[in-house]
């Protein structure tokens, strides 16, 4: 921007004004009597010229300052504006580029969450398949088994009876699909067993835990799960086998066998969850023999089975699974586990699986009636827990 030059015609009227009209131009009117005055007056007028001169000659400088200094501010100005406005343009051309990309990666990643719900979605119907074919394969195991009994029968000399022990029966081959119609989910289960662990971690031992009986394994993977050394012992084949595809160590094995054949205190605590009511009253004496001498001092036997107290459960329920015997009432499995070693027994009447507490009958109230008496008695018995268990410590 080109500077702007001082304004001529104000100097010109100052530079008259500085020198009072001297000298008289021609064809001034009384030009001579102002030029005879002038030289009369001039030797009183001299200094003060030459000091008008002086201070006109300084305003003219800094007049040229100033305009030098409005210039450089309207060129400075100029400048910060042409910065502003590149540096805002540059801004949105990031903040565009930056958008566009976001705006890519959010539907590179709806994508992706599409694609793995899809393929979840997959895995879990291929896992539905799968279970109802064996389901399915554990029923015609069943009907195989019937015609081989047939055939059995059938031959003019049958095998030798140990053989025939040795054979799995109908029900064993039915059992996996029976558990998996009426034990529950897997996840609900291991939520109830969740209590166990914390009652096993506090025994302060690096040595292994037993589940006898462990069926499908939710124990042994919630044990697993909280660094606890644990293995099961289950006479069904099927439940080895798929223990191995769950990273569990089951073992092949008749229970009360198996703990014999251990060495004395090499155990941190044995459980048993729904497992004693298989047991005759003789085999379960030979059982907490055996436990007892295999866990060590101040290790945990957790015992869990169904609870007779239960209406529900004494009449009904608990024969629902053939393999079990009898009922077994909280009193009296306390009392073989104190009998045969154990103390501290407590018995811990468990949950429904609606989370309800267990009812029980008002005490030091009279009963209205007669009617009244057996009705409270038949609804606390109706609602006790279905389960209990009877957790006891070597000493």
């Amino acid at each position: 921007m080109p500077r702007s030059p001082s304004p001529p015609e104000r100097y010109d009227s100052m530079r008259a004004r500085a020198s009072f009209g001297l000298p008289v131009s021609r064809g001034t009117r009384w030009r001579l009597p102002k030029r005879l005055l002038a030289k009369l007056c001039w030797p009183l007028l001299r200094s003060q010229v030459e000091l008008n001169w002086e201070v006109l000659a300084e305003l003219v400088r800094h007049d040229d300052i100033l305009l030098d200094v409005l210039w450089d501010r309207d060129l400075l100005r100029e400048q910060v504006e042409l910065v502003h406005q590149q540096s805002f343009a540059r801004l949105n051309d990031a903040v565009g580029t930056i958008r566009s990309e976001l705006d890519e990666v959010v539907q590179q990643m709806r994508g992706e969450m599409a694609g793995e719900a899809e393929a979840n979605g997959e895995l879990r119907a291929r896992f539905v398949k799968l279970q109802a074919r064996i389901n399915q394969d554990q029923i015609r195991l069943a009907q195989i088994d019937l015609l081989l009994n047939r055939v059995r029968h059938s031959l003019p000399e049958p095998p030798p009876v140990e053989e025939f022990a040795r054979l799995p029966g109908a029900f064993e081959n039915l059992y996996v699909a029976f558990v998996e119609a009426f034990r529950g989910p897997r996840e609900a289960v291991k939520e109830r067993m969740r209590p166990y662990v914390d009652d096993i971690l506090g025994v302060d031992s690096a040595l292994p835990v037993v589940d006898l009986g462990c069926g499908r394994g939710e124990l042994l993977e919630l044990l697993t799960e909280s660094g606890v050394s644990a293995y099961g012992v289950e006479t069904n084949p099927y439940y080895v086998e798929s223990a191995k595809t769950l990273g569990l160590d089951v073992r092949l094995a008749e229970a009360t066998e198996h703990l014999a054949g251990l060495k004395a205190q090499s155990l941190r605590a044995v459980t048993a969850i729904q497992f004693v009511a298989g047991f005759e009253v003789e085999q379960l004496i030979a059982l907490l023999d055996v436990a007892v001498r295999a866990i060590e001092s101040g290790g945990v036997l957790i015992l869990e089975a169904p609870n007779p107290e239960n209406i529900v459960v004494g009449a009904s329920s608990f024969y629902l699974d053939p393999t079990r015997r009898q009922p077994i009432p909280p009193e009296l499995l306390t009392f073989l586990v104190e009998a045969r070693g154990f103390t501290s027994a407590e018995v811990r009447r468990l949950a429904r699986d609606d989370g309800s507490a267990p009812g029980q009958v008002a005490a030091g109230e009279p009963p209205s009636d007669d009617v009244g008496r057996l009705l409270e008695l038949v609804s606390s018995r109706l609602q006790s827990a279905p389960d209990y268990a009877v957790i006891a410590w070597r000493p």
